[in-house]
């Protein structure tokens, strides 16, 4: 919201004929600039680094899931995930994604599923999960 608000006002001081060597108008326009990229460009950057700087992440992973829960194994680990440690999931286009936390998630491909196993996760999901909106 302030992104827009700042973007606004300075679009507004810019076309009006304010004087434009002012230092609101150029810290206006640094404000734009620096919400733009928090916004748009950061979260990118910080997930890219994270996943070329861990060597698990180019692993391949396979996923068991059953009535207790999630087996998630790799060549490096494995863990588990029991339903009642999910708080919520959603799913989309092209993955579901399983909240252990309001900040974390786990995505789990629909790539990697058949259509059968698909509908078999999501009735898992809705009778053990509730769903996030």
């Amino acid at each position: 919201m302030l992104l827009f608000v700042a973007l606004a006002e300075a679009l507004f001081l810019s076309i009006s004929g304010f004087d434009r060597k002012s230092p609101i108008l150029a810290l206006l326009w640094s404000l734009v600039a620096f919400w733009t990229y928090c916004l748009w460009y950061a979260p990118r950057y910080v997930a890219r680094k994270m996943i070329k700087g861990s060597p698990s992440a180019s692993l391949p992973h396979t996923a068991q899931v059953s009535e207790e829960g999630l087996y998630f194994r790799t060549s490096a680990g494995e863990s588990r995930l029991r339903w009642n440690l999910i708080i919520g999931w959603v799913e989309v286009e092209r993955v579901f994604a399983l909240f252990p936390s309001p900040l974390t998630f786990f995505p789990v491909p629909k790539r990697a599923m058949t259509d059968q196993q698909q509908e078999e996760l999501r009735s898992l999901l809705k009778s053990n999960v509730p769903r996030k909106t």
